[in-house]
């Protein structure tokens, strides 16, 4: 099983007006805890790739957990297109935390 994370910090860019100019200093970061477990041979989720996510709008359900609709999945999903990969690697586990 191989796993990885990405931190990104958190932008001030969408607080309002003015202020991405002024350049908040967050100490918030997106986590993406990615794993692939290449042990199995096939995967019960879409593009192989299940999406959690824990943080603001959990609850809500705002944040899209189909792999062809989160963004950020979407983007990783161009990259792999972009290498001749039509999917994630069998099974891709990326679970989202967004304080």
């Amino acid at each position: 099983m191989e796993s990885f994370t990405i931190r990104t910090p958190c932008s001030s860019a969408n607080i309002g007006p003015g202020f991405d100019v002024i350049g908040l200093a967050l100490s918030i970061y997106l986590e993406l805890r990615v794993t692939i477990d290449r042990t199995k041979a096939a995967s019960a989720h879409p593009l192989n790739c299940r999406v959690t996510y824990e943080g603001e709008g959990e609850e809500t359900g705002e944040v899209p957990l189909d792999p062809s609709a989160n963004l950020i999945t979407r983007v990783a999903l161009y990259v792999l297109r972009c290498h001749d990969q039509r999917a994630f690697p069998v099974e891709t586990h990326v679970h989202i935390v967004n304080p």
